[in-house]
């Protein structure tokens, strides 16, 4: 006999002394379980190798696809090369065709204004003999005939000044702009008020619907009326003693503004709150979009990089993030360090300023209906040539025009919203050094401040034309 209980065989004399209550079963039984283990242990055995058999198809049908579908990718990528080249030879023929159409224009140009030149030299050195000489009569007809082309040639060098061309590129594709738009519609700026503030300094303005001006100096939001010589009516800190960054009214009585890592509101019960934390970004620039929407300008100074980081940010009216656009290595929403300022055009696009303040220099990016880079304005080559451009505020005129405060420069540059050069304002005319932050009126008037005295100044100025 076998006890299971003590495992192990036992003898007859031995059950009645020790394993009386012990559960005991014959040899015989024992091997008929054997037998019922084997044959279990063989179905399980082959559901094993079953087991191991679909796997090892697994692995051998894997391993085609993998060379299949890596073969498709190799011949995609040929294919796709061979496209991408051919898309920017062609791009690279049209630039040579467009610089050959300038050249040959500009040669024909030269020819022609060189041989009236020298049409003008030779006939101002026969008068000179001819003054020497007696014969009056040719020198008083030659006269006459020369100072009809001398007026003739006056009316030719403005012509020929309106019909420069040049070539610009605009991300996919390259064309040929007329500068004859700078010339084409007549600004007129005329300054109508100055104030001076008791601050140091302005570094965000906005207004409201009661046309009360908002500014920022320092760590204090202060509310200012423009129709008491700009007193001072209210000043609010943060109770965490922060310094704000960008301040913008929007409606319903409501400030928001950014510091450190939020978006926060000054309520209509001039209570601060937080509308929502946007770290490890730091959010900088705001604007009100047409939408009624917060955009959000970020800040990169002090990070090795911004690739694939957001640069702008949609915020909704509950604090909700409706969308980012990140700054690429084919799409370069970012190329300094930070959003200086926003604007928004009539069809929700959006327009910004690209600054680096360590060598004050910028660029004024617009950005199409997907958030790709439709142009770049980074001022002009003959304003600019001292001093980089650098837009301290962008802003958006009822015709959705830009006005564009250069400040180092003391120029306004005004564009359409194709990027095409309007008009160049310089500030010193109008007074006005320095130009930094622009709020637009509805009566086609604006403020516009100045850092460059001791204390902070306020322009009023009237505008037309753009």
């Amino acid at each position: 006999m076998y006890c299971k209980r003590c495992e192990q065989l036992v003898c007859t004399k031995c059950i009645s002394q020790k394993h009386q209550k012990h559960e005991l079963s014959e040899i015989d039984e024992a091997f008929l379980e054997m037998e019922k283990l084997n044959k279990f242990s063989v179905e399980i055995v082959n559901h094993l190798s079953d087991d191991l058999r679909k796997i090892h198809t697994k692995k051998e049908t894997t391993q085609s696809k993998y060379c299949e579908i890596r073969e498709a990718i190799l011949k995609e990528e040929s294919h796709s090369k061979n496209k991408v080249h051919l898309h920017y030879v062609g791009k690279l023929t049209n630039l040579e065709k467009q610089k050959y159409e300038i050249d040959k224009e500009l040669s024909e140009k030269e020819n022609h204004i060189e041989k009236r030149r020298r049409d003008i030299t030779e006939t101002r050195h026969q008068l000179e003999i001819l003054s020497k000489s007696n014969d009056t009569e040719t020198f008083v007809k030659t006269v006459s005939t020369f100072d009809a082309k001398l007026r003739a040639q006056e009316g030719l060098r403005f012509i020929n000044a309106i019909e420069m061309k040049s070539l610009q590129y605009i991300p996919g594709h390259v064309s040929i702009t007329s500068e004859s738009s700078t010339k084409s519609i007549k600004t007129v700026f005329s300054k109508t008020k100055t104030c001076a503030t008791v601050y140091e300094n302005i570094s965000s303005m906005t207004i409201d619907e009661q046309g009360m001006l908002w500014i920022r100096s320092g760590k204090c939001i202060h509310q200012i009326d423009p129709s008491n010589q700009c007193q001072t009516i209210g000043t609010f800190v943060l109770p965490s003693q922060e310094i704000p960054q960008e301040i913008r009214w929007k409606n319903h009585n409501e400030l928001f503004l950014t510091v450190s890592s939020n978006l926060q509101l000054l309520d209509a019960n001039r209570k601060f709150k937080t509308v929502t934390n946007l770290s490890p970004l730091k959010p900088l620039t705001l604007h009100i979009s047409k939408k009624n929407d917060l955009v959000i300008g970020m800040d990169y100074r002090g990070d090795a990089n911004s690739l694939n980081q957001p640069i702008l940010v949609i915020i909704g009216s509950r604090g909700q993030t409706k969308a980012e656009y990140l700054n690429t290595a084919w799409n370069t929403l970012l190329l300094h360090h930070l959003v200086q300022s926003i604007t928004s055009f009539k069809d929700g696009t959006f327009c910004y300023s690209d600054s680096d303040w360590n060598i004050r220099k910028g660029r004024a990016v617009k950005l199409d209906s997907e958030g790709n880079v439709e142009w770049v304005y980074d001022g002009n080559a003959e304003i600019n040539n001292m001093n980089y451009f650098m837009a301290t505020e962008v802003v958006t005129t009822v015709h959705d025009n830009l006005l564009i405060s250069d400040k180092y420069c003391n120029i306004l540059h005004i564009l359409t919203s194709n990027g095409e050069l309007i008009s160049l304002i310089d500030t010193k005319m109008l007074e006005i050094e320095y130009p930094g932050n622009i709020v637009l009126e509805k009566n086609g008037s604006m403020w516009i401040n100045s850092n460059a005295t001791g204390k902070a100044l306020l322009y009023h100025l009237k505008y037309s034309g753009f």
